[in-house]
């Protein structure tokens, strides 16, 4: 998938740290082949916090077909954010056509988290996936500064994310959690470059791999931050 993509969600909803605990999390199980239907009170709208669509064990959504139980599609979160995030209602369907089919012959289900929050708590979320070697560039524009409550992953999770020729994937179950180093070194700042190598973590999740940055950021207005730390 070769250089810097950026996959933007204009419609993301912001958990504030300092008030996400306030709300409660409402997990979801889709079956395959069937929907959710979400809905937040007037006045709220959904944001999603997890989101799986495969099979991780053998007994939800318990079927014949459970052939395997270590299959997971590919941003499924992120394509649950396209869809609902930012709306106050939204169906969320548990299909091959929406999600990918990350094991065929398995019947498969949709697992996710979402909080009902306020309208006023939503800014703009964004989503960036740069592969090794390349430098993610961070720049929320004048007034707004980077908060990374989301935090982020350095490693490999798959075999099609950052692919091209000469990749190697020889590891795709390794992730290093790299929410730390993100925010002590773009936490609050406008502008943030970060080199995607292992050198800049500090750590290496599997040698011989090729790695990628698997980050969630979002760009929120210094006076919300500064109004924040005065209620507390």
């Amino acid at each position: 998938m070769g250089s810097t993509r950026f996959v933007l969600f204009l419609l993301c909803a912001l958990h504030l740290s300092n008030y996400a605990s306030a709300y409660d999390m409402i997990e979801k199980v889709v079956c395959e082949n069937g929907e959710a239907y979400l809905e937040c009170p007037a006045g709220e709208i959904i944001s999603i916090s997890t989101g799986t669509y495969g099979r991780k064990d053998k007994t939800t959504c318990f079927h014949a077909q459970m052939y395997d139980t270590d299959c997971r599609a590919d941003h499924t979160r992120f394509i649950l954010q396209e869809q609902c995030q930012g709306k106050r209602t939204c169906y969320a369907s548990a299909f091959n056509s929406v999600f990918g089919d990350p094991c065929p012959g398995t019947y498969k289900y949709l697992k996710f988290d979402y909080r009902c929050i306020p309208e006023q708590f939503g800014l703009f979320e964004f989503c960036a996936i740069p592969c090794q070697g390349e430098t993610l560039h961070l720049d929320c524009g004048a007034g707004k500064a980077i908060d990374l409550t989301q935090g982020g992953t350095f490693g490999r999770t798959d075999i099609v994310t950052c692919v091209s020729s000469g990749t190697s994937v020889a590891d795709t179950d390794c992730s290093f959690y790299a929410s730390d180093h993100l925010r002590d070194k773009c936490e609050g700042k406008q502008t943030c470059d970060i080199l995607i190598d292992a050198a800049e973590f500090g750590t290496d999740p599997c040698p011989g791999t090729d790695k990628y940055l698997d980050l969630w950021y979002m760009s929120a207005k210094k006076v919300i931050e500064e109004e924040t730390k005065v209620r507390l």
